[in-house]
Formats: structure tokens, C-alpha cells, sequence
């Protein structure tokens, strides 16, 4: 099945929310270009953890990317929820 790079509708996707964390790039899946409700579902090439460190109080704070086909990228924290299509 060829998965195309960017959707611009809902149609034959499956939407559901889930959480950031949970997703890996391993899996056929679109995120949307933007937090705007109109953007297109675009599909996810690539998923990394990351983290960073305040030099100051040593707190260490997790973060996910997600590479998008367009070649650009969202970021999240792994307890968001986020919108998730799936191509059926």
C-alpha cells in the first residue's frame, strides 16, 4: 500500500487521540501540520525521544519529535494528547 505524504482531508482515516509518548515511528500513522482544526494530516517519517537538562536545579525535561513529510517537525511531551490519523 502506498501511503501518501500529506492528506487534506479526513476521509478513509481513522482518527483517534493518544498520547505523545506512546507513538514511535515504526508505525503508519499522520499527525497534522498544525494545531489548526483545517491544517493537513501529514505522515510521520520519524519519532525521537529527547530530553534536557536546567543546568540550574538539574530538573530533567522529556520531549518527543515527530518528523514530518513535509521535512518539518512538531514537538511534544510524551503526556500530551494529541490527534493521531491512521490510513485504513
Amino acid at each position: 500500500m502506498v501511503i501518501p505524504p500529506a492528506v487534506a482531508d479526513d476521509q478513509h482515516m481513522r482518527i483517534e487521540q493518544c498520547k505523545a509518548g506512546e507513538l514511535s515511528g515504526k508505525h503508519r500513522y499522520y499527525l497534522r501540520e498544525s494545531d489548526d482544526p483545517a491544517a493537513p494530516w501529514l505522515f510521520v517519517t520519524d519519532a525521537k525521544y529527547g530530553f534536557w537538562t536546567d543546568t540550574e536545579t538539574g530538573l530533567r525535561t522529556y520531549y518527543m519529535t515527530f518528523t514530518l513529510s513535509a521535512g518539518t517537525e512538531r514537538m511534544f511531551n510524551p503526556d500530551d494528547m494529541i490527534d493521531v490519523a491512521w490510513p485504513e
